[in-house]
């Protein structure tokens, strides 16, 4: 069952302080459900987010490349999402990926 950027608005809502794996592989999130998710600077222990075989696209990507609050974060996976040149450009001049193996 997919969750979509419905459930991921849900989730958001919980404070998850401590939360230090996200995984919402294969759940419809699109270019929304990442910005919901880019606007948690809440969750400053995360190190590992995947959002693997979703919609996230290029838009999803420049959005999640603003959080700046994801310091911690070493593992990132937006495969099967058509990121392109556009997502990988905005990801790459971005603190996000700083430490991202």
């Amino acid at each position: 069952m997919e969750i979509g950027d419905t459930g991921v608005e849900i989730l958001s809502e919980y404070s998850l302080l401590d939360i230090e794996t996200l995984d919402l592989q294969e759940n419809y999130v699109s270019p929304l459900g990442a910005m919901i998710l880019s606007e948690k600077t809440k969750w400053k222990n995360l190190k590992t987010l995947c959002l693997s075989k979703n919609r996230i696209g290029h838009k999803g990507a420049r959005v999640l490349s603003k959080n700046g609050s994801w310091t911690k974060l070493t593992e990132l996976d937006l495969s099967y999402n058509s990121i392109f040149s556009k997502g990988v450009t905005a990801l790459s001049k971005s603190n996000l990926t700083e430490d991202v193996q």
